[in-house]
C-alpha cells in the first residue's frame, strides 16, 4: 500500500462511497478507497459489513424517501412512541430502553426533545429530504442516462415511469396525497378500484378494503448491490485504487486539523482529501469529530419471495397496522436472483443503537420478519400462499442497519487537513442514504473543490 499526498483517501465502499468516488473520478482526482470487507463481486461475506449490501438488493429512489420519523404524522404516526418502547409493545426498540447502554439512552433522550420542536422537524424535513431527494432524483435520472451500464443487471425500473403507493387508511391516503402534490412528487392519484384494475397482483387487497387508494410518485427501483459492482468495475477500470480488508480505526486529529486515517496494522494514511461514509456500522471511527455519538442504528428485515407474472412495478404498502404499534411500511422491488424474477420485500424497524454486538441475533427481528410475512400475506394472497407451499420464501439472515442521528438532522461535516485539503463526512440519512447518494457526491466534491 502506498501513500500519496494528492488522492482523495474514500473510507467505505456502500453506495455513498461509491457514487462519490465516481463524481470525484469524473472531476479529475485520484482516489483510494478503503474498506474493511472483502470484494463483493467475489466474496458475498462482503454483505455482513455494511447496509448497503445487507440491505437484500433493493433500493428506492423517491421525494420522500429517509423522511423524518420523529413526530406523529398523518402517515407516520405514534413516532414518540416508537423509540420509546420495544418491538415486543409495539415501539421500535430491540429491548426495553433501560438495557441499553448509558450512551444510548442518552441519544433516546436528545431524540425524544428533538421530537418536540415541530418546526424545526418540518425544516429538517423539508431541507434534507425533500430538497435534497428532488435535486439526487434528476441527478440519478441524468446518470443512467450519461452511464447506462451502471445499470446493467439492475432490474431498474423505468426511470420515468414512478412507484406504486398503496394505502389503507383515507386519512393517510388523503393527507399523503396533498404532501406528494405540495412538494411536486405526485404523477398520478388511483382509486381502489383503479389500483385493482391496472395491477391486478393487488386485486384480493382491494376487494377485500386493503386498499383505500394509490399514487404513483416519482422515483424508481433497482438492486443496489449488482449497481455497486457495476461501480466498482468501472472505478478500477480507471485507475481507482480499492484496499479490501482493510480497516480504518481512527480518524487523526490534532489541533482540529486532519492528520491522516490510522488502520488496525497502525500505518497512518494521508492524503490531501479524505471522504468519510461510515453508515451506521462503524460509528465508532467519529469519536475524535464533531460527529461522536450522533449516530444510532436501525435496522430492517428483508424476505424474497418469486415475483407473480407481469409485477413489475416498485411498490410501497403503507398499511396493515395492528393496534398499539406505528404504522411502517414495506418495499417490494423487483429483482433477479440466480435468474429468478424475485420480489424482495423490506420493512420493519428496530433500533439497535450504537453496539455493533446488537446488530445480530435480536428477537426483535422475529417478530419483524412475522410482520413483514403477514402484510404480504394480506396484500399478495395467492402469491403468497404459494410460494409458501412450495418452500420460496426466504428470509434474508442479515439485518439492514440504517444510519439515524437522534434529531434526524444528516451529518455533512468538514475538517481541514494537514496537506491543504478537507475531510467531508457523511451520515445519517436514515432510510434514504441511496437516494441522496447523487446529492452526497456532489456535495464533496464542491466542499473539496471550494473549501480546499
Amino acid at each position: 500500500m502506498t501513500n500519496k499526498e494528492e488522492v482523495v483517501s474514500i473510507v467505505g465502499v456502500g453506495i455513498s462511497s461509491l457514487m462519490i468516488a465516481m463524481k470525484l473520478l469524473e472531476e479529475g482526482f485520484d482516489i483510494n478507497i478503503y474498506t474493511k470487507g472483502p470484494d463483493p463481486r467475489i466474496n458475498q461475506d462482503s454483505e455482513q459489513y455494511g447496509s448497503t449490501g445487507n440491505g437484500r438488493m433493493g433500493r428506492f429512489v423517491t421525494g420522500f424517501e429517509g423522511e423524518t420519523y420523529l413526530s406523529d404524522t398523518p402517515m407516520y404516526p405514534d413516532m414518540q412512541f416508537a423509540f420509546q418502547n420495544p418491538v415486543s409493545k409495539g415501539g421500535w426498540l430491540s429491548k426495553p430502553i433501560d438495557e441499553y447502554s448509558q450512551e444510548d439512552q442518552e441519544w433516546l433522550q436528545k431524540r425524544y426533545e428533538a421530537s418536540l420542536d415541530l418546526d424545526k422537524v418540518k425544516d429538517i424535513f423539508e431541507k434534507y429530504y425533500v430538497d435534497h431527494n428532488r435535486e439526487s432524483i434528476k441527478l440519478w435520472q441524468e446518470l443512467h442516462k450519461s452511464k447506462s451500464f451502471l445499470f446493467k443487471d439492475t432490474d431498474v425500473t423505468n426511470m420515468h415511469d414512478g412507484v406504486l403507493r398503496l394505502y389503507d387508511n383515507e386519512t393517510v391516503f388523503k393527507s399523503t396525497l396533498n404532501s406528494h402534490k405540495e412538494y411536486g412528487f405526485l404523477k398520478r392519484e388511483l382509486s381502489a378500484e383503479e389500483v385493482a384494475s391496472e395491477f391486478p397482483v393487488y386485486k384480493y387487497a382491494c376487494d377485500k378494503g386493503l386498499v383505500a387508494g394509490g399514487l404513483i410518485v416519482e422515483g424508481f427501483s433497482f438492486n443496489v448491490i449488482q449497481f455497486c459492482k457495476n461501480a466498482i468495475d468501472h472505478l478500477e477500470s480507471n485507475g481507482v485504487k480499492v484496499f479490501w480488508d482493510t480497516s480504518i480505526k481512527e480518524i487523526v486529529i490534532e489541533n482540529e486539523i486532519v492528520l491522516g486515517l490510522r488502520t488496525d496494522s497502525n500505518e497512518l494514511i494521508t492524503s490531501q482529501h479524505y471522504s468519510i461514509n461510515p453508515g451506521a456500522y462503524d460509528p465508532g471511527l467519529l469519536k475524535n469529530t464533531s460527529a461522536k455519538n450522533k449516530i444510532g442504528g436501525v435496522a430492517g428485515r428483508w424476505l424474497m419471495m418469486p415475483r407473480p407474472e407481469g409485477y413489475d412495478t416498485p411498490t410501497k404498502i403503507h398499511g396493515n397496522k395492528r393496534d398499539g404499534f406505528p404504522v411502517t411500511d414495506n418495499n417490494l422491488t423487483p429483482v433477479t436472483l440466480d435468474g429468478k424474477r424475485m420480489i424482495a420485500v423490506g420493512g420493519g424497524y428496530v433500533y439497535v443503537g450504537s453496539n455493533q454486538e446488537e446488530y445480530a441475533n435480536q428477537e426483535a427481528y422475529k417478530i419483524i420478519d412475522s410482520e413483514n410475512e403477514r402484510t404480504i400475506d394480506l396484500y399478495l394472497k395467492d402469491f403468497y400462499q404459494e410460494a409458501k407451499t412450495k418452500g420460496e420464501i426466504s428470509i434474508w439472515h442479515n439485518t439492514c442497519v440504517r444510519s439515524f442521528t437522534y434529531n434526524d438532522e444528516p451529518i455533512h461535516e468538514i475538517m481541514k487537513t494537514k496537506n491543504g485539503g478537507v475531510m467531508t463526512i457523511t451520515a445519517g440519512t436514515n432510510t434514504g442514504t441511496a437516494t441522496v447518494a447523487p446529492y452526497l457526491a456532489k456535495w464533496t466534491f464542491e466542499s473539496m473543490r471550494d473549501l480546499a
